[in-house]
């Protein structure tokens, strides 16, 4: 353990920045992840269309970042996995650009969200079920039928 932490001390005093917000990020993510890792597995079936709060944690360039809405996107028969494929949730503003694959979801009383939000399809990815928070609510059978038209033009399915 003792050699472990030494490394991981010599790589932070590599980081080639002077932004110690940067460094500050990189350790709080690291212990926040050790206590995820540390969780037990919830027992909760978490079904397509659902709404969470999911932990994305400190991520790489234009990936999604922090606790955020996200939604489950995945086939319901497969409901004893310890991973779940979620699809970000982003606010909806004018300065956004919206791209293709991308699907705005208005808030209303069944999805729960405080705000218009945007589906980031593209930024779909696989996370463990310990990542998720809090339930927020689900979407409507039409914006799922949508994200599943949007997912078929992502891959070039049609």
């Amino acid at each position: 353990m003792e050699k472990i932490l030494k490394q991981l001390i010599n790589r932070i005093k590599e980081i080639k920045t002077s932004n110690i917000d940067e460094i500050r990020d990189f350790y709080n993510w690291t212990s926040i992840k050790i206590d995820i890792h540390q969780r037990k597995t919830p027992k909760r079936i978490f079904k397509k269309g659902e709404i969470y709060f999911i932990r994305l944690g400190k991520n790489i360039g234009s990936e999604y970042n922090k606790i955020r809405p996200c939604l489950v996107f995945r086939n319901n028969k497969f409901v004893n996995s310890s991973t779940i494929i979620i699809i970000p949730l982003s606010k909806k503003t004018a300065e956004k650009t919206i791209v293709k694959t991308d699907l705005i979801i208005n808030k209303n009383n069944k999805n729960n969200l405080n705000v218009n939000s945007i589906a980031k399809v593209a930024h779909l990815k696989s996370v463990s079920v310990k990542r998720v928070s809090r339930y927020i609510g689900k979407l409507n059978k039409n914006n799922i039928k949508e994200i599943e038209n949007k997912l078929l033009f992502l891959f070039d399915i049609k």
